[in-house]
């Protein structure tokens, strides 16, 4: 929670404002990554009404494209429709430059209700976090902006 990584960071619980604002976070409770235990119930009680685990959220193409020479892999989700998804083919594409080889593979992927929150809430695992050498003058600055009439 950010009262906790502030404390063990800035030695100071009370600077959890510093955390959720270096994460761009307004609601703490919702913001921040739910546990497991905390996601399966916000599943169960969002989702009531259908299965999230079978009910389509969207249809993807995926294209993966692999550098041989630098090792490099980039992925690229594009939303499409259903017509498209049911006649999209996976393939496996593989072009010769004089300087690299590049493979390409195109795929498919049906996103569920229930993989769509996975990635949202995972999404959100990555915390940033000032150095602790500007804390001092961020909350300062921020007093004197508070301060201002």
């Amino acid at each position: 929670f950010p009262v906790t990584i502030a404390d063990r960071y800035y030695n100071d619980p009370y600077r959890y404002w510093i955390i959720l604002f270096c994460n761009q976070m307004l609601d703490a409770q919702w913001d921040w990554p739910l546990d497991r235990a905390s996601f399966e119930r916000y599943i169960t009680d969002k989702y009531s009404a259908v299965n999230p685990y079978t009910t389509v959220y969207e249809y993807q193409k995926v294209v993966t494209q692999y550098d041989i020479s630098t090792e490099k892999t980039t992925v690229n989700k594009f939303v499409i429709d259903q017509s498209t998804y049911n006649n999209l083919v996976n393939s496996t594409q593989t072009f010769v430059f004089p300087s690299s080889t590049t493979t390409i593979y195109t795929s498919k992927k049906i996103v569920t209700l229930y993989d769509y929150e996975l990635e949202l809430n995972e999404s959100k695992r990555t915390i940033k976090v000032l150095k602790s050498d500007f804390a001092d003058k961020i909350e300062n600055e921020f007093k004197n902006l508070m301060d201002e009439k």
